[in-house]
């Protein structure tokens, strides 16, 4: 069984395998070390939930499971019966989910939660190298990536290298990049520019005059110009960013007083809890989130919520 395995695992691509696991493939051996674990019963897989797990399963244990959305198959399930325990925790992984929106159907939760966004596309090394190869002008990232983990300051190979020059980008930041272009000049009808609302927008320079106009972009010969939207109805677009303590200042002024406000993630996603009125309000840099126990109360915590942004 063992030898039939072998050669399942060679005629299953073993060219896409690096150097050290192509050299198992010749010997009888599993090449990857998660087949001795499930030799061992130190890993254990299922198809659902029903299909044998109540039979191994103890804890301690680590479950990976379901889609990333949390929105389908057994994950739900888990959530539901794990959340209210403490000593549990949900890690999510992947970057191209929220990490506010996919957990705001099981808040409020006791268990712990922690967003860790992994790209298994590419390594430190790999990018090190791939910046080296291509040279370019200037490189934008995240902070986080040229500081060794906090829990492992000696793992130098966590921890991109750069010597071109770097522009270090946190959430909820902007930067300012020398491009050769940056904005094109837009021909505007005088009906369109009598239809601008100019709003104060507060920025880290001062405060600058933005508003919202819709319309259909056009380009002919090489000169573009706005023509008018396809669709007479559009709606308001809300603009700015929300601050904890500003939200909670207007709540408590409004009779609705925060029971509990939590902190989940990495310290930027924050949970307001208003249990009297069965209601939560999360936050988090690209997201607001509102769940409230009737359309009235969701109303009302909307409307608070859009006084603090700018309206265009």
């Amino acid at each position: 069984k063992q030898w039939y395995q072998r050669r399942v695992a060679i005629t299953a691509g073993g060219e896409w395998l690096n150097d050290a696991k192509q050299a198992k493939l010749y010997i009888p051996e599993l090449p990857f070390q998660h087949s001795q674990l499930i030799k061992s019963k130190r890993i254990h897989h299922f198809s659902n939930v029903a299909d044998g797990m109540r039979e191994v399963y103890k804890t301690p244990c680590i479950v990976f499971a379901g889609h990333p959305s949390l929105r389908c198959g057994d994950a739900v399930l888990l959530l539901e019966k794990w959340r209210d325990d403490a000593h549990n925790a949900v890690i999510l992984i992947e970057p191209e989910f929220s990490f506010a929106t996919t957990l705001a159907p099981f808040l409020p939760m006791s268990m712990k939660s922690y967003f860790c966004p992994i790209d298994p596309s590419i390594n430190y090394s790999q990018a090190s190298k791939l910046i080296k190869d291509i040279r370019p002008k200037t490189v934008v990232t995240s902070p986080t990536y040229f500081r060794a983990p906090v829990s492992n300051p000696n793992r130098t190979d966590l921890v991109l290298v750069s010597d071109m020059p770097v522009v270090e980008l946190g959430v909820g930041e902007t930067a300012n990049l020398q491009q050769p272009q940056t904005s094109i000049n837009v021909e505007l009808s005088l009906e369109q520019l009598d239809q601008l609302n100019m709003q104060p927008l507060k920025t880290t320079e001062g405060y600058q005059l933005v508003s919202h106009i819709s319309g259909v972009l056009k380009a002919r010969d090489n000169k573009p110009s706005l023509g008018p939207p396809n669709t007479s109805s559009q709606g308001n677009v809300m603009y700015g960013e929300v601050e904890l303590q500003e939200l909670i200042s207007v709540l408590t002024s409004k009779g609705l007083t925060p029971n509990k406000v939590e902190t989940l993630g990495a310290g930027d996603h924050f949970l307001i809890s208003l249990s009297d009125h069965n209601s939560t309000i999360t936050l988090s840099p690209n997201v607001t989130s509102i769940t409230a126990h009737s359309g009235k109360m969701r109303h009302t915590l909307q409307g608070i919520v859009s006084s603090l942004l700018v309206s265009l």
